[in-house]
């Protein structure tokens, strides 16, 4: 963990295992998790920018720009898909 990315593991005291036991602060100015992040690329979120815009991640100190960006690209690479390119790779292309 790089503590110069200000990334913290915060480990809840009541649920040891389950959905909310760990989460990654990733933005500590705008308290943005990477579960927040994923949230956004799940949603359509098309860009790192627009990421930007709309939750506010990486737009006070900087600190933690490249993680909020691998998060991001991690979630798009998983499948998150703008909602116009899931459709489009349903259809099949014609001659």
């Amino acid at each position: 963990m790089n503590y110069e990315s200000f990334l913290f593991m915060i480990v809840s005291n009541g649920l040891k295992s389950g959905p909310w036991s760990e989460l990654m602060i990733v933005c500590v100015c705008q308290r943005i998790s990477d579960r927040d992040i994923e949230r956004h690329a799940r949603n359509g979120c098309a860009s790192f920018d627009e990421l930007q815009m709309d939750s506010g991640v990486a737009s006070c100190c900087g600190r933690c720009t490249d993680c909020a960006r691998s998060v991001f690209e991690s979630a798009r690479a998983s499948g998150h898909r703008p909602h116009g390119l899931a459709h489009q790779a349903l259809i099949p292309a014609t001659a």
